[in-house]
């Protein structure tokens, strides 16, 4: 059955990979002074919303989280009806997911959006790479 063997650990496990792996992709060392000078947003911004005890960041990083759960529930759920016998064929599967669920809405979204190219870029990065990883955990530990 189609939600039979599905490895809740797992999935928390690649949640919490994907997270991760945004707070460093959003990061200052990465592309987040980038990411914010897209998104016009200032230092003296995120030093005001750090300010408040970061209650709106908590609740943000909370959904976050739970939006990752369910991508890696739904990874886990295809996953188990597929016969993926490599790495790489855990790489193409998260890749495909990301070129025909992901950036299809993300390039609608851009487009309508008017966001400029390289924040398109950024997010989808993103998505691409966090799919990727949460189909290599989900695929080697679940």
């Amino acid at each position: 059955m189609f939600f039979e063997n599905i490895s809740y650990i797992t999935v928390a496990i690649a949640a919490i990979v994907s997270v991760g792996f945004g707070f460093i992709w959003y990061s200052p060392w990465l592309f987040g002074k980038r990411y914010m000078k897209e998104m016009g947003i200032s230092a003296s911004e995120v030093a005001e919303a750090k300010a408040k005890g970061g209650k709106e960041m908590s609740r943000m990083y909370a959904m976050s989280f739970a939006l990752s759960l369910a991508t890696a529930f739904v990874v886990s759920s295809l996953l188990g009806s597929l016969i993926v016998v490599s790495l790489w064929g855990l790489v193409l599967v998260g890749f495909m997911m990301w070129l025909g669920f992901s950036l299809p809405v993300a390039a609608n979204g851009a487009i309508y959006g008017k966001d400029s190219l390289v924040l398109f870029a950024i997010n989808s990065g993103y998505q691409l790479l966090s799919l990727v990883l949460v189909s290599v955990v989900v695929g080697i530990f679940g």
